[in-house]
């Protein structure tokens, strides 16, 4: 794939700036041109994506997924729409013919990341036939036909990788190849993303506290806050050890860690630009 742009994933907890980071950026250079961005996994708030209408309706149905407490499906739909990764991200290399691409996230790494938490979100397959309706239900409002379209890519995604399991049976399909060593599992998602590790990975790094400050925290009460704050703490150190694990396995992904905690969003994003190569 010597023919791809040099490619640079954000990743770091919810609050670390991520997004924020993206816009800022798009304010700067455009949302075209030598350099371009996506977002992940909500791909339809990329500026000239493709299968912006399917992202919606994932989101939509992840959304549900989380109004009826099913982990499960939750986990599910987290992989799914992960699996638009790598139609996006050549549409827009085709489209642009970019030196560089950075996105929010990236399929790969927080694959390799979530992957423990993804096994400890599964109970037993989930019963479609009682499922079903009320997702349905849930889903009223929503993007028109949201689980349709959703089962559908499914359905063709399990063609094409040559499997027979179904929609309900997915959660549980995608947690066994976590059983697989890290290396094998890197292969396999990329095979199933149809995308690779980026060139670099910035890890933006950022206290807890100020990461909650930044989002929802300040609508908590304290006791809420603590709890909340120890979960980000943990989701830290789950980064932390991904990128530990890439470190080993794929020595040839640059990684780098920028402490955003006292940065504004200028600052964070001057310091991410500074993690590329030079012209």
């Amino acid at each position: 794939m010597t023919d791809l742009p040099y490619r640079l994933a954000l990743v770091g907890i919810d609050g670390s700036g991520k997004t924020s980071v993206i816009a800022r950026l798009r304010e700067r250079v455009g949302t075209e041109g030598e350099l371009v961005t996506l977002n992940s996994p909500i791909f339809h708030e990329t500026p000239n994506a493709p299968l912006r209408l399917l992202s919606r309706q994932m989101h939509a149905v992840s959304l549900a997924a989380d109004a009826l407490e099913l982990r499960e499906l939750k986990a599910a739909m987290l992989y799914l729409q992960m699996t638009l990764y790598g139609v996006v991200e050549r549409s827009l290399v085709d489209a642009f013919r970019p030196q560089r691409v950075i996105s929010d996230r990236h399929a790969l790494v927080d694959t390799l990341a979530y992957g423990p938490l993804y096994r400890g979100m599964l109970g037993a397959v989930l019963d479609g036939a009682h499922w079903d309706p009320l997702l349905r239900e849930q889903l009223a409002d929503a993007v028109p036909h949201a689980l349709d379209a959703t089962i559908a890519w499914q359905e063709q995604l399990a063609r094409r990788l040559g499997q027979t399991n179904g929609f309900w049976e997915l959660p549980h399909e995608v947690g066994s190849v976590f059983e697989r060593s890290p290396a094998e599992v890197l292969g396999e998602f990329s095979r199933r993303y149809g995308t690779e590790l980026p060139n670099a990975v910035v890890l933006l790094d950022v206290e807890p506290e100020e990461a909650l400050r930044r989002s929802t925290g300040r609508t908590k009460a304290s006791s809420e806050l603590h709890e909340s704050a120890a979960i980000l703490e943990q989701l830290r150190a789950i980064y932390a050890k991904a990128l530990e694990t890439l470190r080993s396995e794929r020595p040839d992904v640059a990684l780098h860690r920028v402490e955003v905690t006292d940065l504004t969003v200028d600052e964070t994003l001057d310091a991410v630009l500074g993690c590329l190569p030079g012209p």
